[in-house]
């Protein structure tokens, strides 16, 4: 009867050993929603001052870390609001607005919650830096979801006194994952073609990325000039999944 009993309790034993292993290799799903940002007055927030300037000594650097990943974004204390990289906010417009604080808007608010990201990538200093997400350790992007910004609308539909957008153009939004400086795969989403563009959040499947330590986004665009891309350089961002 003791032998009985001892091989039930080491069966026991075993299954709960098994189990405990399973749970620890079962990935865990994280969803970054932008909800623990602190936003100042204005409903805006470009992350946590870093108190270090860019290599040309001309941005002040701020980041912002949440879930494991860190947004980074390079700005100038001007009237003029020069920055990219990400910014947060709870901005929601549908019109042209002359001091173009419109950059910081969605036309339809967040996807869920309050707020959300605006990444941003400047023309004019775009070639030395690349907005990107960075996580803290290896990582499998599942999704995220995606709006254009109320500048990108406004310039599409013709409200912007700048735009020169036509029914021939197209802007394009390409993902691509990193693991170190190995290109692990991409995903395009056209988020404006002649007169349609993408009007409310959209589901985007990043599974083709891979595993990744980085995310790099970039806008091309048709819409260009003599000093590059014309077309905003823009896109609202919520919702990021991935599992580790």
């Amino acid at each position: 009867m003791k032998k009985y009993t001892l091989l039930a309790v080491l069966v026991v034993l075993t299954l709960t050993a098994c189990n405990d292993a399973n749970e620890e290799n079962t990935p865990q799903t994280y969803t970054i929603d932008f909800e623990q940002v602190a936003l100042n007055e204005e409903g805006r927030s470009w992350g946590q001052a870093t108190n270090t300037k860019d290599d040309t000594d001309s941005y002040d650097i701020y980041s912002e870390s949440l879930l494991g990943a860190r947004f980074d974004t390079w700005r100038q204390e001007t009237p003029w609001q020069v920055w990219l990289g990400w910014a947060f906010s709870n901005n929601t417009q549908t019109e042209y607005q002359s001091d173009y604080s419109h950059q910081y808007a969605s036309p339809t608010g967040a996807y869920s919650g309050s707020k959300f990201a605006i990444y941003y990538h400047s023309v004019s200093v775009g070639s030395l830096y690349t907005p990107d997400i960075k996580f803290n350790s290896t990582v499998a992007p599942k999704s995220l979801m995606l709006n254009n910004s109320t500048t990108t609308v406004c310039y599409v539909k013709g409200e912007d006194s700048f735009s020169q957008w036509s029914n021939e153009d197209k802007t394009t939004l390409t993902i691509t994952g990193y693991r170190g400086t190995t290109s692990t795969g991409n995903v395009e989403v056209i988020i404006a073609e002649g007169s349609t563009y993408i009007s409310d959040w959209t589901k985007v499947d990043l599974t083709p990325l891979g595993e990744v330590n980085r995310i790099e986004l970039k806008i091309t665009s048709t819409d260009t000039g003599d000093w590059g891309m014309n077309a905003p350089a823009y896109i609202c961002i919520d919702d990021i999944v991935y599992e580790k």
